[in-house]
């Protein structure tokens, strides 16, 4: 039986019900935006996705959350 590929919006959340990630698929490839949050809804980190390659290698925006 084949997996079901990813296609549209895809969100993960933590346990605590914030966003984790935000990212869309197309049928199963990566395209456009992903963004990453903390636990503590904080901007982590954001990326951008052509063809399932990361086009920004993940700019990562450095923050102290405490």
């Amino acid at each position: 039986m084949e997996r079901r590929k990813k296609h549209g919006k895809f969100e993960q959340f933590f346990q605590n019900g914030q966003l984790k990630q935000s990212s869309n698929y197309y049928m199963g490839i990566k395209q456009g935006d992903e963004i990453n949050y903390y636990f503590s809804g904080a901007l982590h980190s954001k990326g951008s996705y052509k063809n399932g390659v990361n086009q920004m290698y993940g700019n990562i925006i450095p923050m102290m959350v405490f």
